[in-house]
């Protein structure tokens, strides 16, 4: 089967779907599907021939545009949106529509409550232009929920039978050698929707003795609100206790990180079945969760 994969770009920062969908792609049927991404993107290192870059704007105004063509020359069997809001989505689906290829949404959490009013009101009300859109071209499509509370926000906003649930895929061949020390970890982006501030808080209100860290492993996403992390830390008497430390990349190496601490913790304001959280339990690390 050829599936699709429509993803907005392949970075650091969009670290968790590029992973979900890289690991779509190791199934034996999809053996020729790919990820497809915005021409616009920085190169990829490597010759990596399970990406495909896509001059998603031009001939945009013709009938047959360059997304048009592209999917009427690879005809592949469907198509699997991840995400909503970029252009890429949207002009995807456009084409798709128009070819009659099957489609598939995965929202990743985007139609969460908290998601969806994260920035600005002028940002949400486009969020909901855009959705009013959708609700035309998708009438009859299939959408994924990684949770039941998922499934709930979809529903929200697209009122049909079509929503199914299916956990993140996950896979590990790290082997497990316990050597706990007493830290607590974060992993994840630096963004107020991850509610970093309150974790740090709680941290120093816990008053924990001076052999505990918390290790903040961030991903750069809003700089502003990882400076005023930075300043609560200095501000603290445990500075030397919090440590804001490089986001890992290598599957491996983040495992042995992560089976080394002593809980793993997730505060987010909204979230779907977190990687960071499979993550930790595949090498027997606890995680701390909020009710959101």
């Amino acid at each position: 089967m050829r599936i699709f994969h429509i993803v907005e770009e392949v970075s650091k920062k969009n670290n968790s779907i590029v992973s979900i969908t890289k690991t779509l792609l190791r199934y034996k049927i999809n053996k020729e599907s790919k990820i497809i991404i915005p021409h616009s993107e920085v190169k990829i290192k490597g010759n990596n021939k399970e990406i495909k870059k896509v001059e998603i704007f031009r001939n945009l105004f013709k009938f047959n545009s360059t997304i048009y063509e592209f999917l009427n020359n690879n005809k592949p069997d469907v198509i699997h949106i991840h995400g909503l809001w970029r252009p890429i989505h949207l002009l995807f689906i456009i084409s798709a529509k128009q070819l009659n290829i099957p489609i598939i949404i995965q929202p990743h959490g985007m139609l969460l409550d908290e998601a969806i009013k994260t920035k600005s009101k002028v940002t949400y009300f486009l969020k909901l232009i855009i959705i009013f859109i959708y609700k035309f071209l998708l009438k009859n499509e299939i959408f994924i929920a990684v949770t039941s509370e998922e499934k709930k926000s979809i529903f929200k906003y697209f009122k049909t039978k079509n929503i199914y649930v299916i956990p993140n895929p996950f896979d590990s061949t790290y082997k497990v050698t316990k050597n706990v020390k007493n830290n607590i970890s974060f992993f994840g982006r630096f963004s107020q929707h991850k509610n970093i501030d309150l974790i740090v808080e709680s941290f120093l209100a816990a008053d924990l003795n001076s052999k505990w860290k918390l290790l903040i492993y961030g991903i750069d996403d809003d700089q502003n609100y990882k400076e005023k992390i930075k300043k609560i830390i200095n501000n603290s008497d445990s500075s030397n206790r919090i440590l804001i430390k490089n986001p890992i990349f290598d599957k491996n190496k983040k495992f042995k990180k992560m089976s080394e601490n002593y809980l793993n913790i997730l505060m987010s304001k909204s979230e779907i079945l977190s990687l960071s959280v499979l993550e930790g339990l595949s090498v027997g690390t606890k995680s701390l969760v909020n009710k959101e």
